[in-house]
This record gives structure tokens, sequence and C-alpha cells, in this order.
């Protein structure tokens, strides 16, 4: 693969990463203790800060929500497909990439076909939920298979 395409490839991933973390502001200390900030506030609607080594929570709101992981597994999908194809490679759309996925996706048909290349553009940059089907498909042969 062309080192301007992996370097493209990594900062999408990058960028997707980013936009997934939420902004944290410490709001001023209260008249109350003028030495202790009050805590951080997060405008994401849940959130976890977990120290690694001891499991301690050190901050949580919503923690025990069910939340969708969303576009993180975009980034593991791509991931995977870098680790175990080539970017020249044939993927073909099969009618459960196509009706199975819903939210956003670049329209494609059943039986249409794609490099994996082109593939992870969709999924990278225009968040296709079909072509991260498709390309989960291509690599495992299956949904169950790559998930597993």
């Amino acid at each position: 693969m062309k080192i301007q395409n992996r370097l493209l490839i990594l900062i999408c991933i990058f960028v997707m990463v980013l936009s997934c973390i939420p902004q944290v502001s410490f709001a001023k200390a209260s008249k109350k203790n003028q030495y202790w900030p009050d805590g951080p506030q997060i405008q994401s609607s849940a959130g976890i800060v977990m120290e690694a080594e001891t499991g301690t929570i050190l901050y949580e709101k919503n923690s025990n929500d069910p939340h969708y992981p969303a576009s993180i597994t975009k980034i593991l999908t791509t991931l995977l497909a870098l680790e175990n194809s080539k970017m020249d490679e044939v993927v073909t759309f099969s009618r459960d990439s196509v009706y199975k996925t819903e939210g956003s996706g670049i329209a494609r048909d059943v039986g249409e076909e794609m490099t994996m290349e082109q593939c992870l553009y969709g999924v990278m940059l225009a968040s296709a939920n079909e072509c991260a089907y498709a390309v989960a498909e291509h690599v495992a042969g299956d949904i169950g298979t790559f998930i597993q």
C-alpha cells in the first residue's frame, strides 16, 4: 500500500478517535471551598475515567447506562482489514451488508464490487455502515467469525 494511503488512513483514524473524546472543563472552585474545584463537567451524556492499575473509578457520569460504541467499531474494523487484507482485493457487497445495516452509508447495491481501499475510505470518511459490514465479511467470511 502506498505510504500516502497509509498516512491518510491513519490520519482519519486519529480524527475519528479525537471526535469520540468528550470535552472536559473544570468548574471554578465554589465559595464554600475556594481551594478545591467542584469537579469536571463533560458535555457527553456519559463518561468514565478509571485508574488502570487499580481499577479505581476517578470520575463517572451515567457509566452504567447502555450506549452504542458507534464509530469505534469502524476503527477496529479498519485496523483488522489493514492487517488481514490487501488494498487491491475486491470486496463484494452481500444482501446482508446492504439490507442489515442502518444509519450512515453510501448506498451500495447487492453484488456491487469495490476495492478494499475504496471500502475503507467509505468506512473512515463517510462512516458507511454497509462498507464496514462488507469489509468484515470479506476479511473473515461472515460477520459471526469476524466478531469472534
